[in-house]
């Protein structure tokens, strides 16, 4: 069964990006396309598996993976399975390249998508509303959000593999902060490059590696400062920082005053 829409395209031009084509294919059928697409394309399985082939690559498309194509790209698909049904879009847009490109959206990919649920939450309601001519601007305003869902799930840093690592660097600083720790050992506790794991820490947290760990030393001085008899020295020590001078730099950069004035407090 072939179900597919394909808008007339008047004033959708000047958009920044519309639909050419929205559908379902079951089964879905062998495709060639030696010079690529004109559009930009989205298609995500939704049962059985398909044979994918570009530029030297073959990937199986599993249930729930998720393919991105550029335009103009030499590319061909093929059932696998006899019940290979796949759910497909392509859209074009004012300055569409150059938007995608900024989106994050630079090469062709495969992603098994672990939730596929929102996908076609969002994918059905852009079917119903592709044949309306008075819901054009509409349907823009669900294709653009429907492309920020699919960058959140595909592209975004914030992945769960990816907050599986920045909760083992967290766990291992939350764990040795009393000790002298260096950008490299918390880089591998999360098992990733130093460069790698300071760009997807910021992106998860909001802050610097070396930041979280100096908020976490700083919290527990308070505590020890506060609750014990424990010099500004020995806080110091045990919170990590063996230079009394740069504890003392370093907490008064956090909370505004030295850690002397915070104990006589």
């Amino acid at each position: 069964m072939l179900k597919s829409i394909y808008p007339v395209i008047t004033s959708e031009k000047s958009l920044p990006f519309y639909l050419t084509g929205i559908g379902q294919t079951d089964p879905e059928y062998h495709i060639v396309r030696d010079k690529g697409l004109a559009s930009h394309q989205f298609l995500f399985t939704i049962e059985g598996q398909g044979i994918f082939k570009c530029q030297g690559k073959t990937i199986i498309m599993k249930k729930n993976d998720l393919l991105y194509m550029p335009p103009g790209i030499s590319h061909e698909y093929q059932p696998l399975e006899k019940d290979w049904q796949t759910k497909w879009l392509v859209f074009r847009g004012e300055y569409i390249d150059s938007l995608m490109e900024n989106l994050g959206f630079k090469n062709w990919f495969i992603k098994a998508v672990e939730d596929i649920f929102p996908v076609q939450q969002a994918f059905d309601r852009l079917f119903k509303l592709a044949e309306s001519v008075e819901n054009r601007e509409k349907t823009s305003v669900l294709l653009y959000e429907y492309i920020l869902l699919l960058q959140k799930i595909c592209l975004s840093e914030s992945s769960s593999l990816t907050n599986e690592h920045v909760k083992k660097a967290i766990k291992f600083m939350e764990e040795n902060y009393k000790r002298d720790l260096t950008i490299e050992e918390i880089a591998d506790s999360a098992e990733l490059s130093v460069q790698h794991f300071c760009r997807i820490f910021h992106k998860v947290t909001k802050m610097r590696p070396l930041e979280f760990l100096a908020k976490k030393r700083i919290s527990q001085a308070k505590s020890l400062l506060e609750n014990t008899n424990m010099t500004v020295a020995q806080v110091g020590q045990a919170v990590g920082y063996k230079d009394k001078n740069y504890f003392g730099i370093v907490f008064k950069a956090h909370e505004g005053i030295s850690p002397g004035r915070w104990k006589n407090l």
